[in-house]
This record gives structure tokens, C-alpha cells and sequence, in this order.
């Protein structure tokens, strides 16, 4: 069993954070649908999700704040977390060919934050729902933050999709968010607009970091104010940032350069230093 576990452990640590990230939904998912068996056959009353969901009541919310995270690593049915670890692994293997994976992480936390936030306000807010005790759950927001980052950076590259054929990034995130607003009212409705939320943050991310603005730099740039040495630190980290700034946009440029060649003149029309240009981005992630 141990020799198991150790097997299981190393496969974990190996595994890019894509994989990392549906192996932790996935065993979350076994585990809780374990325990609700188990509390099923007891006779138990206990609604194990509750402590895992997040509630539209907010004085609930500000009783169980953790929820604000959990919510986002629990899902409902079989379907539900197959459809979202299915676009995870899809658009998430997509975004760490543009972005590191760290930063694929902090969008699937920020999009689920962001989703649960959208949906607080919504339910405490919006007249409709003002009568509605619900909850929520499920990885979509944190998804939907990935699908329309990527979107956002790369709107024109295509994918394939069976049987559609090659579809353009931009229409493929339009498509779900158009879809959540026109289901919205056919039940589920803070789950869609989680999504929304999700979306939207995704959105708002990649937009100020094509103008240079990263937000998820900020906090490696806070030091203590009192201390001189600590802002000699600050400017030397300041302008490394820069430097590693300007050498990835110029990146980035060659690699949209090559790859544009690629889809109108083809592989084999690459030069050798362009050709290199792609090995050495493909090594990279």
C-alpha cells in the first residue's frame, strides 16, 4: 500500500500543474462522494457540501469564509467535473505554451475568486434572487478565467474542434459567455454567473498585461518603507523586471512571427534560426 502511495506521490510531482490541478479535483471529488455514500448508508442527516460550497447568504458566508476557495474544488456530478476538467486540460495546455504555470494557477484561483465575488453580489443584490437561498460549486469561474486569458492574448489562433473543424479562440470564449447569459434564467443561474465572473477576470487580466501591467507582479515588489537598504532592493528588482520584460515581449514577437509563417507558408519554409526560435519555446514548456 505505502509502495502505492509513494508511486501515486511521485506521479503527482512530476505532472505539469494542468495535470496537477484535475488529479486535486478529481481525488477531492472521489473523497467527498465517498463520505456522502458513507453518510448515506449511517442515516445521517449531515450535508457535507454545505461546509464546501459557497452560500448566497452572506451572513453564512461570513461564517465559513474558507468557502470563498473550497467552492471552487468541489463539483456536483459526474458531468460537471468532466466537462470542466476536459477544458481545463484543453485551454490550460493552451495557456502555458504563452504563460509560465505558475501564472496558470494564480488565473484558476483569481477566476474562482472572482466568480464567487460576482455571485455574492448578485444574490445580495439583484431583486430576483432576493427570496433565493443557494450555493455554489464547481471549477467553471476558475476555468472560464483561463479560457478567456488565453482568448484574450492569442484571439486569432484556431484550434480544431470535432466536428466543427478550426475555430478561433475569441469565438470559442464568446460562444460560452453568450451561452451563460441566454441559459441564465433556465436555472442554475449562479453558476452561470460565476462563470461571468470568471470570464470577466480573465479578460481584465491579459488586457493589462499586453499593456505591460502585470498584477500578479505586484506583491514581489512590496518591501518595508523604513529600511534604505530594503528600497536600493526594491529599484534593482524594479529594473530586472524591466530588462526580463522587454527580453519576453521581444519573445513573444519572434515566436507570433514564426508561427505566423508557419500557418501561411508551412513548416518546412522556416530558416534555421526561426526553426530554433520554435525548439527552444517548445523546451520551455
Amino acid at each position: 500500500m505505502s509502495e502505492e502511495l509513494n508511486r501515486l506521490q511521485s506521479v503527482f510531482k512530476q505532472a505539469g500543474i494542468v495535470s496537477k490541478l484535475i488529479y486535486i479535483n478529481v481525488a477531492l471529488f472521489l473523497v467527498y462522494h465517498l463520505f456522502n455514500t458513507i453518510l448515506y448508508f449511517s442515516g445521517s442527516d449531515f450535508v457535507l457540501y454545505s461546509y464546501f460550497a459557497i452560500p448566497s447568504d452572506l451572513s453564512l458566508f461570513i461564517r465559513r469564509p474558507w468557502t470563498i476557495i473550497t467552492y471552487m474544488f468541489f463539483h456536483q456530478g459526474i458531468l460537471h467535473i468532466l466537462f470542466n476538467m476536459l477544458v481545463l486540460f484543453w485551454t490550460g495546455t493552451i495557456f502555458v505554451q504563452w504563460f509560465n504555470r505558475s501564472r496558470l494557477l494564480a488565473i484558476y484561483i483569481i477566476g474562482g475568486v472572482a466568480g464567487a465575488l460576482l455571485y455574492l453580489i448578485a444574490y445580495n443584490i439583484i431583486p430576483v434572487f432576493s427570496e433565493v437561498l443557494s450555493d455554489n460549486r464547481g471549477a467553471s469561474g476558475a476555468v472560464m478565467a483561463i479560457v478567456c486569458a488565453i482568448a484574450t492574448y492569442r484571439p486569432n489562433s484556431s484550434v480544431n474542434l470535432f466536428p466543427i473543424g478550426s475555430v478561433k479562440l475569441k469565438w470559442i470564449a464568446i460562444g460560452y459567455i453568450v451561452l451563460d447569459l441566454i441559459f441564465m434564467a433556465d436555472g442554475n443561474a449562479g453558476g452561470h454567473i460565476a462563470h461571468l465572473g470568471g470570464a470577466l477576470a480573465g479578460f481584465v487580466y491579459v488586457s493589462l498585461y499586453k499593456r505591460n501591467i502585470d498584477i500578479l507582479s505586484f506583491t514581489r515588489n512590496i518591501r518595508k518603507p523604513f529600511s534604505r537598504n530594503n528600497i536600493k532592493v526594491v529599484h534593482k528588482r524594479n529594473n530586472i523586471d524591466i530588462q526580463y520584460n522587454r527580453a519576453k515581449s521581444q519573445r513573444n514577437k519572434d515566436i507570433d512571427r514564426v508561427l505566423d509563417k508557419i500557418s501561411k507558408t508551412g513548416y518546412d519554409s522556416l530558416t534555421k534560426e526561426e526553426k530554433e526560435i520554435l525548439f527552444t519555446m517548445g523546451k520551455k514548456n
